[in-house]
């Protein structure tokens, strides 16, 4: 399975950082901080439980490394078991790795796309679709790449609801930023569209660039 090749690969990693980097033998805890580091694209903070169990002599840095990565993980349902801002970077991480393996990246790569003539199909469209895919594959458990490539759905993003959505006077609307479907956008429009609502029972909703979980769909 992919997510099992993978995190043979991550842990093999960690365990050759501790035998050498530039000459000498890395330490638990600066192993952890690297592992850290490459799954969530920050530092550790001096708060981290999980530090103070290296420092302890409680858990080695490579282990801690994979606790870690197992923050990460999706339900069957494909959603993030716990959701927090640590598994949410994580998430948010490999699906970036996984959009860099694709050429076509933005709508605009796509045959005869125009914004100006098809203004709304992000809205119905998430062109990640294909690392979405990896990215679902390598955090649920249980499943078989070759699913993937033989199968009949596609999938969606699930995004964290904001709960400080804009309100417009006697509507509702829509607030979406940009979800890294445009890299280099050069219209200030595409980075936000908003639809007014006037009947009242019309939920607010402001979606986010934070990943949850990524869903089924049917083709």
């Amino acid at each position: 399975m992919y997510q099992a090749t993978l995190r043979l690969l991550l842990v093999s990693t960690m365990v050759l950082f501790g035998f050498e980097a530039y000459g000498k033998t890395l330490t638990d805890t600066q192993i952890y901080k690297r592992c850290y580091a490459q799954l969530t694209e920050s530092i550790v903070p001096l708060n981290d439980a999980r530090m103070a169990r290296v420092r302890a002599n409680a858990v080695t840095g490579p282990i801690a490394c994979i606790e870690l990565l197992n923050e990460g993980r999706f339900d069957t349902g494909g959603r993030l078991v716990r959701i927090n801002p640590v598994s949410m970077k994580i998430v948010r991480t490999f699906n970036s790795l996984h959009r860099s393996w694709f050429t076509a990246t933005r709508l605009e790569d796509i045959s005869d796309y125009e914004f100006d003539i098809n203004p709304n199909t992000p809205e119905v469209f998430d062109q990640t679709e294909q690392a979405l895919f990896l990215t679902r594959f390598l955090l649920t458990p249980n499943l078989n790449y070759r699913d993937m490539l033989r199968g009949n759905r596609g999938v969606r993003a699930i995004r964290q609801e904001d709960p400080n959505a804009l309100m417009a006077p006697g509507s509702r609307r829509f607030n979406i930023p940009n979800v890294g479907r445009y890299l280099y956008p050069d219209k200030p429009e595409r980075n936000e569209n908003k639809f007014g609502f006037q009947r009242g029972d019309v939920t607010v909703l402001n979606i986010t660039n934070d990943y949850i979980g990524v869903d089924i769909t049917q083709y």
